[in-house]
């Protein structure tokens, strides 16, 4: 009996708890039909603006991440610290520094360490890998180091070494073995290296190069050593081999050099070419051929003018007189240039002998001509011996004359 009481009232109170619940929800309702109409309140903000609100963290690439994401793989870590002189452009590629837009990318000179130059500002990037990168183009006409001021630390950090405040070694340079001409430098911007990733700035440095060549006017006299390509300003020196020997009576010989169609001065070897852009240089030759200048019989005068002459120039020769030889002909390459023609004029249009021939002048003779032969009349001289017997004081004496007479031969 108490069990059945006690049920009763139990359910007594579980009915007396939902119309209570039902009354509730009902009131409720009336109150939001009743203000459906009126405005509703602002909502306040979830989160209140703050100059201390920090982005949400994620985890950032490793330096090698980062170069294998941006292509460069096939670098090496190298010890460079400075740069020679030249014309470079210059990449950001990424920042993974948590003030990077307050940061500053420069160069100084080597000569002059306090001329720091911006090249980049940390706002011209963005945080995280630069859309699209940014790209400055610069020129230095000495070596150069580069440099990362961090505004919020007031430090700089170098690429050389011993000039960092902390003495540690902030930045990483890797030579891209496929164009030696282009590194990337990464950098670590926290003092004592804090974190070490070394990708709080990552860029490229490239230089930029200009080609020379190097030739010869004929083409092909001989190899001048020179051509290639070079760092903007470089001076390259350029030296022609003179004369250049083809052949025996056959040489070129230098004239003048020309850059980029422009004659250097006359004569002047070797040279000297800037290279502020791609320059083409010519060295100029001359055809040479040999005048050889005898006589026959060999040696019975000295004649001037034999040597080298340029191509298709002109040489005048004359035959000098000599004692007792007559002058009969010049030739040239066995070629007559007529019968006693002391003064000819050679045209040098290739290698060429010239030949004054002489002949001796006979004894006591003449020489005359018969069409196309020559006789000579030599006189023949005889001696007669005479004796004679004379009667002196102390004796006879024979006396010995010789007489001469002439017989003509021909």
């Amino acid at each position: 009996m108490a069990r059945k009481s006690r049920n009763t009232t139990l359910k007594l109170r579980l009915a007396g708890l939902l119309f209570l619940t039902a009354c509730l929800s009902l009131g409720l309702s009336l109150q939001f039909a009743a203000s459906a109409s009126e405005e509703l309140p602002d909502l306040a903000p979830l989160f209140e603006e703050s100059s201390d609100f920090e982005a949400p963290s994620y985890e950032e690439p490793s330096i090698s991440e980062v170069l294998r994401g941006l292509g460069f793989t096939n670098v090496t870590q190298s010890p460079v610290q400075t740069f020679p002189s030249g014309l470079y452009e210059v990449v950001l590629y990424a920042e993974f520094a948590e003030y990077h837009e307050s940061n500053m990318f420069m160069y100084y000179p080597l000569t002059n360490s306090s001329n720091l130059v911006v090249l980049i500002t940390g706002v011209e990037g963005s945080l995280g890998y630069a859309t699209p990168p940014v790209s400055k183009v610069f020129s230095c006409q000495s070596g150069f180091g580069l440099s990362l001021y961090v505004h919020q630390e007031n430090y700089s950090y170098y690429s050389e070494n011993w000039r960092n405040p902390d003495g540690q070694i902030h930045s990483e340079v890797y030579l891209n073995l496929g164009n030696p001409s282009l590194y990337v430098i990464a950098f670590e911007d926290l003092y004592d290296l804090g974190d070490r990733d070394f990708n709080d700035l990552v860029l490229s440095l490239r230089s930029i190069q200009h080609y020379l060549v190097v030739e010869t006017d004929p083409l092909g006299i001989q190899t001048i050593s020179g051509e290639g390509w070079y760092n903007h300003y470089t001076n390259v020196t350029v030296n022609a081999l003179d004369p250049v020997l083809i052949s025996p009576g056959i040489r070129y010989t230098f004239k003048h050099w020309d850059i980029d169609g422009f004659p250097e001065s006359t004569s002047l070897n070797p040279i000297t070419v800037t290279m502020d852009a791609n320059h083409t240089a010519t060295a100029h030759f001359e055809r040479q051929y040999y005048l050889t200048v005898k006589t026959e019989p060999h040696g019975v005068a000295a004649i001037s003018g034999e040597g080298w002459f340029d191509e298709n120039s002109e040489c005048n020769l004359e035959a000098p007189s000599v004692e007792d030889y007559t002058f009969v002909e010049w030739t040239v390459d066995g070629a007559s240039q007529g019968a006693g023609v002391i003064s000819i004029t050679v045209k040098m249009d290739g290698p060429q002998t010239a030949t004054a021939n002489y002949e001796p002048v006979a004894i006591g003779g003449s020489t005359t001509s018969t069409g196309s032969h020559k006789l000579t009349a030599w006189t023949c001289l005889s001696v007669t011996l005479i004796e004679t017997t004379i009667l002196t004081a102390y004796g006879t004496k024979r006396l010995k004359r010789k007489t001469p007479s002439a017989k003509s031969l021909r």
